[in-house]
């Protein structure tokens, strides 16, 4: 099944092209906008290029669809048909530029590797963008690779900030039997909070693994 869009014409000239590119373009930007649950005012459509004479009476209007699963990225294609009262007067393919925009995290300065990255957003074209942006809610970023003022922040640049770090010491808490022991540790890798890690117990030079419940606590043996 192919995705539709329909927006009525007004007041249309015999030989109206011009105001039929515009509602056609219009049209377009309709059903990219609902196929990519966006807003009208983040998807722009390049030159249409049509060589079409407007031969509706009346009012026409204009239904546009695209193949399933199209991303609507760049020259994409769609099936325009024009109708009024109820008949086809006019049906053709045209392949336009489709520019979509959106609001992301960009560097608000530059940064090196290792440094905590700070953001703020920036409306961009989503093809300038290379990688998949960051959840800016996602918590603390760090970059692990330079990063200039301005950058959008996508996993190519950027990391989640560890709540552990390697080589960072943390207490290893084993229970057994309802006794707790509690030993010094040393982080083997970075890690999030509920990760599992492992983890070099320094009482017993040995390499033990467990979850990360604190930044600063590895519960051995838990899930």
């Amino acid at each position: 099944m192919m995705f539709l869009a329909i927006i009525m014409g007004s007041s249309f000239a015999a030989d109206g092209a011009e105001e039929l590119q515009s509602l056609v373009s219009r049209t377009i930007r309709s059903h990219v906008a609902d196929l990519r649950m966006m807003d009208i005012a983040d998807v722009d459509v390049g030159v249409l290029g049509m060589q079409v004479q407007n031969t509706c009476a009346g009012d026409p209007s204009v239904e546009v669809s695209s193949m399933p699963g199209e991303q609507c990225r760049g020259l994409t294609r769609f099936r325009v048909e024009i109708s009024t009262e109820g008949k086809v007067c006019g049906r053709f393919t045209i392949t336009p530029r489709i520019d979509l925009y959106a609001e992301v995290p960009v560097a608000k300065q530059s940064y090196e590797a290792g440094e905590r990255v700070e953001f703020e957003a920036r409306r961009m074209a989503l093809a300038s963008i290379r990688g998949t942006v960051v959840n800016p809610l996602g918590g603390n970023y760090v970059a692990t690779r330079p990063v200039l003022a301005g950058e959008p922040l996508t996993h190519r640049r950027v990391k989640r900030e560890p709540a552990a770090a390697t080589g960072q010491g943390v207490d290893i808490i084993i229970s057994v039997g309802g006794i707790t022991i509690k030993a010094e540790g040393r982080m083997l890798a970075d890690a999030n909070l509920g990760e599992r890690v492992r983890v070099a117990n320094l009482a017993t030079d040995t390499v033990v693994q467990g979850i990360l419940m604190e930044p600063n606590i590895v519960r051995a043996g838990g899930r």
